[in-house]
């Protein structure tokens, strides 16, 4: 089996963040040596971008391969699993079952680095079923418009809920520069404002709602 050695990825279920959106308190694991196999184009965008399930065999194969520096010692993680083709890699954790449950990319240097060691490599043909479509990769957004989005999604359900018609009304105004009185469109189209395209009206917003209730 062929393995790559200390790297460091950041793996999590619900988004895979690009190196340059990583911070220190994810789930950063330095790991010291890795299982790495090899497939063609069309398995590696199923396995990047897909929920799975791998067969038996491949996850028996994986089996307490990757070790991870901790302090000054090595641990093992059960299954995981770095993933290449000719352009990219992805790093996956299963479960005991062999269910996807974790993902992260790769620093870019490492990647690279990576990606050289593995061009001669021949493509290893695995077994695996497409659960469902994998929605923790977002190409729209970044990390932070992604949080600022939920932040104001979070606190207009909030003002809706408690009944704060007076502080919808005020963040209407400030999104669409207009009065409205009726609190039943006031709360259609405000609902409408996480679906929208980012952009600095979201930030105004977000900071607006931020002062409106430190003010409180």
């Amino acid at each position: 089996m062929d393995y790559v050695y200390d790297i460091l990825i950041n793996l999590n279920s619900s988004k895979t963040y690009e190196f340059y959106e990583w911070r220190d308190s994810d789930n950063l694991y330095h790991i010291r040596k890795a299982p790495l196999i090899k497939v063609s184009d069309k398995q590696f965008l199923d396995i990047k971008y897909n929920n799975i399930l791998i067969s038996k065999n491949i996850l028996e194969k994986i089996k307490k391969k990757t070790e991870v520096y901790q302090d000054l010692n090595v641990y093992y993680i059960n299954y995981l699993c770095v993933f290449a083709c000719d352009l990219d890699i992805i790093v996956v954790e299963f479960n005991k079952d062999g269910y996807s449950i974790n993902k992260s990319n790769m620093l870019l240097e490492e990647a690279d680095d990576t990606l050289y060691e593995t061009s001669e490599l021949d493509c290893e043909v695995i077994e695996y079923t497409i659960i469902k479509k994998d929605y923790i990769y977002d190409v729209d957004n970044t990390r932070h418009e992604n949080e600022i989005k939920k932040y104001i999604n979070k606190e207009i359900n909030k003002a809706i809920k408690f009944c704060e018609y007076n502080k919808l009304k005020y963040l209407y105004y400030e999104w669409f520069n207009k009065k409205n009185d009726d609190i039943n469109t006031i709360i259609k189209d405000m609902k409408k404002i996480f679906n929208t395209d980012y952009s600095a009206k979201h930030e105004s917003l977000a900071k607006v709602i931020k002062l409106s209730n430190t003010s409180i």
